[in-house]
């Protein structure tokens, strides 16, 4: 008989430890909840908070836009690889020296680090450098000039000039 009393006392026993840990999970999981919950509603006021500083949607609309056609006008200052060579470039850039009034005594291409360049070597008058280069800077691409050494004699209005020049490529992607 104690056998059984032994045994009615432990299944109490458990019963009462399964019980204790349902209700001690309970809590926990209640707990846990309270706090998602008020997660929930901190992230539900940053939220509204953010999309009352949003634009509205034409507006947005408005500003891509804007962006796409900034974008579309600076691309177009670059040139496309199919559509200059160095050649073609030298060409261009000796027709302007010349409408300038400088004379070109030589120029031959270049490469340095991976780009072309053109290397000239003109004379005359500065003015009339200064409008090539007044020119260059108001063309629709971008040229680059990286380096340059100016001759000027005392006392003459002729100067020499030894320059670089070269054109920016975009590739197909818009890099």
């Amino acid at each position: 008989m104690a056998d059984k009393v032994d045994r009615r006392l432990l299944y109490v026993l458990a019963a009462a430890v399964g019980i204790a840990a349902v209700v001690v999970a309970g809590g926990l999981i209640a707990e846990r909840l309270s706090d998602a919950r008020a997660r929930a509603e901190r992230y539900e006021t940053r939220s509204r908070a953010l999309r009352k500083t949003l634009l509205p949607e034409a507006d947005l609309a408005r500003e891509r836009d804007a962006l796409d056609r900034r974008v579309a006008r600076l691309r177009a200052r670059y040139y496309r690889a199919d559509e200059i060579s160095p050649y073609a470039f030298g060409g261009e850039v000796k027709k302007r020296l010349r409408s300038a009034g400088m004379t070109v005594a030589r120029y031959q291409i270049m490469e340095s680090k991976g780009k072309s360049f053109l290397e000239f070597a003109v004379s005359g008058r500065a003015r009339s450098f200064l409008q090539f280069l007044r020119d260059v800077s108001l063309q629709g691409k971008y040229w680059t000039i990286p380096s340059m050494t100016v001759d000027a004699r005392a006392g003459g209005d002729v100067v020499e000039v030894v320059f670089k020049i070269g054109y920016e490529v975009i590739d197909e992607t818009g890099h």
